[in-house]
């Protein structure tokens, strides 16, 4: 071996060696004499006895975590707190740059409390550019079929079966929620907000973050021009305790924060309910002009008139789940007609006016528009309403009864009509079919084989694969005209996971309770979304939180903020009348307790009062992130806490000073005042978190929230002023022989954030001259001054543990696809940015504070080094 290599390797071992000592330097010096580790030296508190002296280092760890945090966010254009980065071109688009068809075969649902399904084998199509009804009587599926195109029907139905197309994909509307508008049943809106700050909350968080404040604005006036709510643009929505708009108007009004955004779809659950004809005509007509524009409008409607029935291109109609026809509405009288149906006297619906005519009314003796009617004809209805009771009383009669020709004279209506079928108040004068057994064929099974559902599927599918490749070929355009902006398609990892079959491998291979992570897989293997279908740039979250945060503080200040001031300030007036006379230190924590049971009041009945679930769902099933309502939520009542802390705080001190002549100590300190607040603020907060945390366990059910709420009241404070001392708990384990039940019944009293504020409330009483009276009451209690930082410290880990339960509720409760494709991967992103940034806050302050160990240990190595 030559003298190099020799050289060479007694450097190596002389390296190795040295390291080997470091190393083992280290180790005997990672821990001290007293067992600590670095972190364990780093995290342990300067001063624990005291509140507001929380170790230096900690808050330093905060601060340094943000820093890193807000660097990592902007200095990497974070998407989940900016919004996705998109260009313009994919962003703003109107119905006619994306249309929507769909199309749904055989699809049904089931759920266990019922033998037969809710709906059963609905096949059919929803095209663009038109305004398709959904008819039946109550409990037909109407609804049920509403969700099931807009892919929510797992939240009501036990079991799905069929296949929903969009765009010739099989795929859910929920991949494209911000190009859906759903207007539910009832109008979920804020009545403390006006017709503009609604519309205008509703743009400035669904509209592309892309687009300009002029844009905006000029949208904002066309949707009110086109709803007719332009002279009502400064009116509150309002309610029925407080005056504001009409039921036709704040229709218009929901109707419209789905507008704004310029859907694809708009599907609405019965929009006429509740008004009358004049109303609902003049809704249904604004729906035609929408529909017109290239939206393709669903609506399910319960009692049409004939003015509205001719404003439709499609209608399906449902009894008992099950279709009965579908297709286009001017051949649905023909259908009914082969099948042995007399049609009544009345015009062809292709041929109706859509102007107001009361002639058919008037013929048939109906009050008219005007509200008058003929007498003379009115034995003609007679006749009608008698067939229709006989019929209900014996309708499994096979034959049924004879129709009175004044039915068929009388002007009845197409959709009134086409309902009395439905509900088996008509029968065909000639049988079409019969079944085996002797029996009549049902509508429905007529359906099936004489209305060529699978011919009509056939079609349907052709236009679908015409779809797929028009859809393909402007997806490339798109791709290729945004090829310098960062967009990429799908990876190499995608393509090896999903087999380049895309988004149907979650729908098909995955049962429901995977399926939302298979989304969230897809999302974060590639660029989140469907490259079939881009996504608008929606605001990021930090913008959503400021639209939500401005909101609570209009609605809270409207809902009438002075009446909940001069509620605390009675409680706090109360509460220091009561203490003024508890001077021995024995009775001091009766005034404490009272405190919190105000405070307690206060927090949870403003959480119950202003549990607004509609509008926050609406929101949530239209695209927005889940976390930016909970996040707005808790700096606003982070806030809303300090108003209502220094508010008892001062009307308490002052209540005690018109009794005692003393204003929170003697003399004065500043310091006890702020520290008494904060212990309030924190007190509150909890409260408040607990109010909200049963209101979502609740499935926020006012009832059920109340008497939960009640409950907790009860036994938070019950366990927290009769917590048991140590000795106590042991006596009371006589009662259960050998059972050693002291820890339960210590974790139970635990659990009670009562208690850690009654213990922190004793120890800041300021001390005066009795200090055996004050010691002896805190031994009684069971309470010690070491305690006090941790009283603090739990109290926020409480609140930390209420919130965190009530966001993970929320989201389980309204979590759909369109959040699983688009949000939860780029929160993952962000969330691993914020721990990786926290990781560095807390090694480089344990470098810091470890640095003259570091020192000493590098010293000690050299040393050794240079001996050897």
């Amino acid at each position: 071996m030559s003298q190099s290599s020799l050289w060479t390797i007694g450097l190596l071992e002389r390296v190795t060696e040295s390291i080997l000592r470091f190393v083992e330097s280290m180790a005997r010096s990672w821990v001290d004499e007293r067992g600590h580790n670095p972190l364990d030296r780093f995290m342990r508190a300067d001063d624990p006895g005291k509140a507001f002296c929380p170790s230096m280092r900690v808050v330093l760890i905060v601060l340094l975590g943000f820093f890193l945090t807000t660097g990592a966010v902007y200095l990497t254009e974070d998407q989940y707190i900016k919004g996705p980065l998109l260009s313009d071109e994919r962003g703003v688009t109107n119905a006619t740059d994306f249309p929507v068809h769909i199309a749904f075969r055989n699809v049904g649902c089931a759920i266990s409390d019922r033998a037969d399904p809710v709906l059963d084998r609905v096949t059919g199509e929803i095209r663009p550019g038109t305004l398709t009804a959904i008819l039946g009587r109550s409990g037909s599926g109407k609804t049920t079929l509403a969700n099931l195109i807009l892919g929510r029907s797992r939240k009501f139905c036990d079991r799905q079966y069929g296949r929903v197309y969009m765009n010739g994909r099989p795929r859910s509307l929920e991949v494209i929620l911000d190009r859906v508008g759903f207007v539910p049943q009832d109008d979920v809106l804020y009545p403390e907000l006006t017709v503009e700050e609604t519309f205008r909350f509703s743009a400035e968080s669904r509209l592309p973050r892309t687009a300009s404040a002029a844009y905006k604005d000029q949208v904002l006036e066309e949707l009110l021009d086109m709803l007719g709510l332009r002279h009502l643009r400064h009116t509150r929505i309002g309610s029925k305790s407080i005056g504001g708009l009409s039921g036709g108007e704040a229709k218009r009004v929901s109707i419209g924060i789905e507008l704004i955004t310029q859907p694809s779809i708009l599907i609405m659950d019965e929009p006429t309910s509740g008004l009358d004809s004049a109303a609902a005509y003049t809704l249904i007509q604004m729906l035609r002009r929408v529909a017109d524009r290239g939206v393709a409008v669903v609506a399910v409607l319960h009692q049409p008139t004939t003015r509205i029935y001719n404003l439709l291109n499609d209608t399906i109609l449902l009894r008992a789940g099950r279709p009965v026809y579908v297709g286009r509405r001017e051949k649905v009288l023909d259908y009914f007609e082969s099948l042995g149906f007399r049609i009544p006297d009345f015009d062809s619906p292709a041929n109706i006016t859509t102007e107001p005519d009361d002639s058919h009314a008037l013929s048939a003796g109906l009050p008219t528009s005007s509200g008058s009617h003929d007498p003379a004809n009115s034995s003609k209805i007679d006749g009608l309403v008698d067939h229709r009771n006989h019929v209900s009383e014996e309708v499994d009669d096979e034959n049924g009864d004879d129709v009175p020709e004044s039915y068929y004279a009388a002007g009845v209506s197409p959709p009134e009509f086409l309902l009395d079928i439905l509900a088996g108040f008509l029968k065909p004068e000639r049988a079409p079919a019969k079944r085996d057994d002797g029996g009549s064929v049902s509508l429905e099974s007529l359906w099936i084989e004489n209305g060529d559902v699978d011919g009509h599927w056939q079609d349907i599918e052709i236009g679908m694969d015409r779809l797929r490749r028009e859809e393909q070929s402007r997806v490339e355009r798109l791709y290729a005209s945004n090829g310098s902006t960062g967009v990429t398609t799908s990876g190499a990892f995608r393509s090896i996971v999903f087999a380049d079959s895309g988004l149907e491998a979650c729908d098909e291979n995955y049962p429901s309770v995977f399926r939302y992570w298979c989304y969230i897989l897809w999302g974060l293997s590639g660029e989140p979304g469907d490259p079939s279908y881009p996504v608008r740039p929606k605001q990021g979250l930090f913008y959503q939180v400021q639209l939500w945060f401005v909101s609570f503080a209009r609605i809270t200040w409207r809902r009438g903020i002075f009446v909940e001031a001069g509620v605390i300030s009675l409680l706090a007036s109360a509460v220091g009348f009561t203490r003024s006379y508890n001077v021995t230190w024995n009775r001091r924590a009766l005034g404490g307790f009272f405190i919190s049971i105000a405070l307690t009041l206060s927090g949870m009945l403003a959480a119950l009062f202003n549990d607004d679930i509609g509008p926050v769902r609406r929101a949530a099933d239209s695209g927005m992130t889940l976390g930016a309502y909970e996040l707005a939520m808790i700096i606003f009542i982070f806030f809303k806490a300090i108003v209502v802390a220094h508010l008892f705080a001062i009307v308490y001190f002052s209540m005690l000073y018109l009794r005692r002549g003393v204003w929170c100590t003697s003399p004065f300190s500043l310091s006890y005042y702020f520290e008494f607040a904060h212990l309030l603020h924190e007190l509150y907060m909890c409260a408040h978190s607990i109010g909200s945390l049963i209101c979502a366990i609740s499935d926020h059910n006012l009832l059920q929230a109340y008497l939960m709420s009640l409950a907790v009241f009860i036994c938070v404070h019950t366990f927290a002023f009769f917590a048991p001392s140590q000795n106590q708990i042991l006596e009371d384990a006589l009662m259960f022989g050998r059972f050693n039940s002291a820890p339960l019944v210590n974790f139970i009293c635990s659990l009670s954030y009562v208690r850690y504020f009654m213990e922190a409330y004793l120890l800041w009483e300021p001390t005066d001259d009795d200090v055996v009276s004050r010691n002896t009451a805190l031994r009684y209690h069971g309470y010690h001054e070491r305690h006090k930082s941790m009283c603090y410290t739990s109290l926020f880990a409480i609140w930390t543990f209420n919130q965190a339960m009530r966001f993970l509720m929320f989201a389980r409760h309204n979590r759909n696809v369109f959040n699983s494709l688009h949000d939860t991967p780029l929160f993952i992103i962000f969330v691993s940015k914020l721990i990786v940034s926290f990781i560095f806050a807390i090694s480089i302050m344990t470098v810091v504070h470890e640095l003259p160990r570091l020192r000493a240990i590098f010293s000690k190595a050299r040393a050794a080094s240079s001996s050897f």
